[in-house]
């Protein structure tokens, strides 16, 4: 049987006091941690968070994992490479989460605490029935702890030229004040019907979409430098630092100030 996951690698530590590399980047695999007990701080790119127990955090090839223990962990490191046709699950998950979607939940927990077990009793042992088991189990973990997306994944109808043109017109000028109306006016359409249009083709809103970009930029700089709420807010799009921490509350849930300091690791 060929899985669209072949696994590069599979260890484990229980009650883990901290990290050995705090800092890690591997250009070439993917890297998933599953946490089975404690939790532990992290970073990728401009996304950061804390990782609880029954929880895993997905890392693409190539992006710099930051992270720091905050209880002693259990946790279990996989390492693989994901090949297949770019429509199956496990390849749309995996666009999914290099899009910033790094924090995985899984439905049932209970099977993906079984299907760790089973997996633990592999490591060490490099004979082919071993390894299939070892395959087996990682690519089943990728799929339950996707489960929510995969669920949940709208469907969509294909971009035309218009809507591709009004994503990449986003994409340039997110961070500029601008006016979605304009936008939509550019592109010969009622605010209604570019709205429509742009979430059957996109999954959300022309606003939702903007607000997202505008967030990425400002956790980054909230991260990254010193920067006043106000600077950043003119950085972004916004108008005052005042209107910019009402949309990160609404959005985050969390004040930037509280998650400066939080997730400045």
């Amino acid at each position: 049987m060929e899985y669209p996951i072949q696994e590069a690698f599979y260890h484990y530590d229980e009650h883990k006091a901290a990290f050995v590399k705090p800092v890690g980047c591997d250009p070439a695999r993917w890297t998933m941690l599953v946490l089975e007990q404690g939790s532990f701080a992290y970073r990728i790119g401009s996304e950061a968070g804390t990782v609880s127990a029954g929880q895993a955090l997905a890392c693409p090839p190539g992006s710099e994992l930051e992270r720091r223990a905050l209880a002693p962990m259990t946790v279990h490191y996989l390492g693989f490479v994901l090949f297949g046709h770019a429509a199956s699950p496990h390849a749309r998950l995996a666009d999914w989460v290099s899009a910033g979607h790094h924090l995985l939940t899984p439905v049932d927990r209970m099977r993906c605490h079984s299907t760790l077990r089973h997996l633990s009793r592999t490591l060490g042992k490099h004979d082919p029935d071993a390894q299939l088991l070892r395959t087996h189990y990682i690519n089943d973990l990728w799929l339950l702890h996707g489960e929510t997306f995969v669920a949940a994944e709208p469907s969509r109808t294909p971009p035309d030229a218009v809507m591709r043109e009004a994503k990449r017109w986003l994409d340039e000028h997110a961070l500029r004040p601008l006016r979605l109306e304009d936008l939509a006016l550019r592109l010969g359409l009622s605010r209604v019907a570019f709205t429509r249009q742009f979430s059957a083709s996109y999954g959300s809103s022309p606003k939702a979409y903007l607000t997202e970009l505008r967030l990425e930029q400002a956790k980054r700089l909230l991260l990254d430098t010193d920067y006043t709420l106000d600077h950043i807010a003119g950085l972004c799009g916004y108008d005052n630092g005042y209107y910019f921490s009402r949309v990160f509350v609404r959005q985050e849930h969390i004040r930037p100030s509280e998650y400066r300091r939080t997730y400045r690791l």
